[in-house]
């Protein structure tokens, strides 16, 4: 006798990996992590930060720039809240496709992304340990956090993983109707 195909079934169903529904229970899968990816757009950004300081100086002229260098030290500083507050991505996650996202998988806000950047200055700065407390940090923390992320419940995550984190996962084939 076949079993009903409509009854209900006898064990709890369990979700597939891509539905987790958290950034944390993601990234505690070791194999999720993205410390590549964040090295690669800490690079990156260091580029973006230096022509921020850089470029106004050659295009401007010396003189022109000092009378204005509190406008590229606020851009500088405004950089990364702002980016990453409102998009999840500064230019280096962007180009590396890593987001910054809150546990249910979204964009982080101002605010948290203003602390990831306080803590920044100390784990990520190129001038004191180049990126090495960072890279501890998200190397050994139960979810791949570094210290800024950990005190803003943030988590860098590849960019493709956010939709299974926020349970709506896309479809890269969707069916064409007539």
């Amino acid at each position: 006798m076949n079993p009903n195909p409509f009854s209900p079934p006898k064990a709890p169903l369990e979700l597939p990996a891509l539905f987790l529904g958290s950034a944390r229970a993601h990234l505690s899968d070791p194999k999720n992590r993205v410390l590549g990816r964040r090295f690669a757009a800490t690079m990156i950004d260091y580029v973006v930060c230096f022509s921020i300081l850089l470029i106004p100086d050659s295009v401007l002229g010396n003189a022109r720039y000092k009378e204005t260098i509190v406008v590229w030290l606020v851009l500088l500083a405004a950089y990364f809240p702002l980016m990453e507050g409102l998009t999840g991505y500064s230019v280096g996650k962007f180009i590396t496709r890593a987001r910054v996202v809150d546990d249910a998988g979204n964009v982080p806000g101002i605010w948290r992304a203003s602390i990831r950047t306080v803590f920044r200055l100390i784990e990520v700065n190129p001038l004191l340990f180049g990126g090495i407390p960072a890279g501890l940090a998200a190397n050994f923390s139960e979810a791949g956090q570094r210290l800024g992320d950990m005190t803003a419940g943030t988590y860098v995550v590849a960019s493709a993983a956010v939709p299974d984190i926020r349970g709506t996962p896309s479809n890269p084939h969707p069916t064409s109707t007539p």
